[in-house]
């Protein structure tokens, strides 16, 4: 005969973790074991045929909603398997939009360093020719901000484009901290700072063009807790390089 006690301790013992809107089943005797945080089907490779995508990962312990593992696996319909290993962290996400212009969605991956979702990271993969190359994130190739006259950041990509935030409302700061002097002339070459992306999502750039990928950086002027402004740019992929379709620079004063 089978106990009440030991039926109730096998039932339960695995246990829902909800994450987010993520629903992950988890054994609760062992936090090792590999858990499957989402399944999508989706064609990656343009051959008709649906690919099986499993987003798995592996639990620090029960306590915790960090994933000290993150992989995923994919299988076609003729039982080919291919495995990426990702990035370790919180509520790992993937998101399948075609950003390389082949007509097929590709893996972009996101997951939170945080438990907070303060700051994340990224990658990025193209399903072709039954091979899975990963792509390099878009980033500038130069950017610079310094301090100018006039109480003023400036903020150059290139010759041609350059951005400009007045940061006279913080003045009394930057004049206290010796970078300008009263009258708002700069005192040296003193440089701000622009962090790397903080934020990469994709965005449908055009019916045209199809879909590309955002990325957003903060402005700091003399440390990071001065945010004087955000520069935020869309990026098309074509002929395998990323090209900087616009450029914005928002001031945070």
């Amino acid at each position: 005969m089978i106990k009440k006690g030991l039926l109730l301790i096998n039932i339960f013992a695995l246990i829902t973790i909800i994450q987010g809107n993520q629903i992950v089943l988890a054994d609760a005797n062992n936090s090792n074991d590999s858990i499957l945080i989402n399944s999508f089907e989706r064609d990656l490779n343009g051959d008709g045929f649906q690919e099986y995508i499993r987003l798995n990962g592996s639990l620090m312990s029960n306590e915790s909603n960090f994933f000290q593992d993150v992989w995923v696996t994919i299988e076609d319909a003729f039982e080919d398997e291919w495995s990426i290993s990702l990035q370790h962290g919180y509520h790992p996400e993937l998101t399948f939009k075609d950003l390389t212009g082949n007509k097929n969605p590709d893996i972009f991956y996101k997951v939170a360093k945080d438990e907070d979702l303060n700051s994340y990271h990224y990658q990025f993969y193209h399903f072709v020719n039954n091979k899975i190359k990963a792509i390099t994130l878009p980033e500038h190739e130069h950017i610079e901000a310094t301090f100018s006259n006039d109480f003023m950041i400036e903020i150059n990509l290139s010759p041609s484009e350059k951005f400009k935030i007045d940061v006279s409302a913080h003045k009394d700061m930057y004049i206290n901290d010796q970078i300008y002097n009263s009258n708002g002339k700069n005192k040296g070459n003193e440089q701000a700072i622009i962090a790397q992306n903080v934020d990469i999502s994709p965005i449908l750039i055009s019916n045209s063009k199809g879909y590309g990928l955002k990325t957003t950086q903060l402005i700091y002027g003399k440390d990071k807790d001065d945010i004087v402004g955000e520069l935020t740019t869309i990026w098309h992929y074509k002929e395998n390089k990323w090209v900087n379709i616009k450029t914005e620079v928002q001031s945070k004063i």
